[in-house]
């Protein structure tokens, strides 16, 4: 099975503390825990490790007292990404630091490209929201999500566990093939489990509402449509793989995220739609309603030849 949809360098963007003279100058807990992850997915697809710090600027002329806090900014968060470096190449995994000042959001995409990055990792809640905040994706995350050519993992759990149950969702567009490629890949280097979900539409069968029969029109008209999505999940399968396939009658934003709840999934792969029309799930109002209500992890890729211009 082809892996190239795995990564073999990983981006992952982390924040410090604006002011450097706190006794505690270190990552939030929640970025720890993506910290935590990356170096885990990265052992286990043997891929390097790239640390990104940007530093936000607020000025552009900074007084004396400013840019003495800024140079120390600098050299206190200099120290601590090498301490994580160094903790992260104890584990066997080749790890670079790098910092940067600007926008958070530009610096990323900025770096993946100068460092060939296959993925980008980014927290998907911000500093100081709660887990179960519907606003907790930040406009850093949105953004990169939005903008990056690169597969962007998102991580939204609190907590660091071991990925057992992938789930990828399809709209058997042409980018659900490469999405099955990723789940097969995924679950085969994560030992875990994998199932395809499509969210399917019934508005057809309003044609019936008005002929004889509308009732057991309409029922027909539904299990038609079920049965050709259940046919099209069948055909990305991967031959000799037991996947589970899953129909939601519902709008994506709402089944998906209830479903992931059901079916314990730790990562949802799902697709992204270019303003020039690519078929695919549509980042905008419904997958960011889906980034913030999943609670597990989601992989968004870009279909061949997507560009943010569109």
């Amino acid at each position: 099975m082809s892996h190239e949809l795995l990564p073999s360098t990983i981006l992952l963007c982390l924040t410090y503390p604006e002011n450097p003279y706190v006794d505690d100058y270190d990552i939030a807990e929640h970025e720890r825990h993506v910290l935590n992850e990356a170096r885990r997915l990265a052992g286990r697809f043997g891929a390097k490790l790239e640390l990104l710090v940007v530093l936000e600027q607020y000025h552009y002329e900074y007084t004396e007292a400013q840019a003495e806090l800024e140079g120390e900014r600098q050299r206190r968060t200099r120290q601590a990404l090498d301490t994580l470096c160094a903790q992260v190449r104890a584990d066997g995994v080749a790890c670079e630091a790098h910092i940067d000042s600007g926008l958070a959001w530009y610096q990323i995409l900025k770096h993946a490209t100068a460092l060939s990055a296959d993925w980008i990792m980014v927290s998907a809640t911000r500093s100081g929201a709660l887990a179960s905040d519907n606003t907790a994706l930040g406009s850093t995350a949105r953004r990169v999500v939005r903008k990056a050519r690169q597969p962007v993992l998102v991580v939204r759990s609190t907590e660091t566990k071991p990925i057992r149950h992938v789930g990828v969702a399809v709209d058997l567009s042409e980018i659900s093939g490469r999405l099955a490629s990723a789940g097969a890949a995924l679950s085969e280097a994560l030992g875990a489990s994998c199932s395809l979900v499509n969210a399917v539409d019934y508005r057809g069968e309003y044609a019936f509402a008005r002929v004889p029969g509308a009732a057991q029109k309409r029922d027909e008209y539904r299990q038609l449509v079920r049965d050709r999505a259940l046919a099209g999940m069948a055909a990305l399968v991967p031959e000799g793989a037991s996947w589970e396939r899953v129909v939601l009658e519902q709008d994506i934003a709402v089944g998906l995220p209830a479903w992931v709840e059901r079916a314990s999934v730790d990562l949802v792969v799902m697709g992204s739609l270019s303003r020039s029309g690519i078929a695919g799930l549509v980042i905008g109002n419904s997958a960011e309603k889906l980034l913030n209500r999943l609670t597990c992890s989601l992989l968004v890729l870009k279909p061949d030849g997507w560009s943010p211009e569109g």
